[in-house]
């Protein structure tokens, strides 16, 4: 069952990530959607923890989307543990970026077709 409101696309690329003394750190988004994102990161951050990220869409674009949020969930990164993402960081946007929708349909279509 789907608790979420909106629809998650899956889809890999770079984030930049800040946060109280965290600035600019690289991370890897692993799925996003208008209300939120889950990223790996090398640096446990905390529940609550605000948080700025930012991204391009598809990745080669001039537009850069700057979001803040909250961070709802910290977990060990099964998919890699001992590597250089060990963390996942699920993120609560402040705001809803329906304007986001578009773009991630037509990257996951992109990729779909190759």
């Amino acid at each position: 069952m789907q608790r979420r409101k909106y629809a998650r696309y899956q889809i890999w690329f770079p984030v930049q990530v800040k946060s109280g003394e965290l600035s600019g750190a690289m991370a890897v988004n692993h799925n996003i959607g208008a209300g939120g994102m889950l990223i790996a990161l090398s640096a446990k951050l905390e529940v609550g923890e605000k948080v700025a990220v930012a991204f391009r869409v598809p990745p080669q674009s001039d537009k850069e989307h700057k979001i803040e949020g909250l961070i709802a969930r910290v977990e060990k990164n099964l998919e890699d543990p001992d590597g250089i993402w060990p963390f996942r960081i699920a993120v609560v946007f402040d705001e809803i970026a329906t304007d986001l929708v578009p773009l991630l349909e037509q990257a996951v279509s992109r990729i779909s077709e190759m």
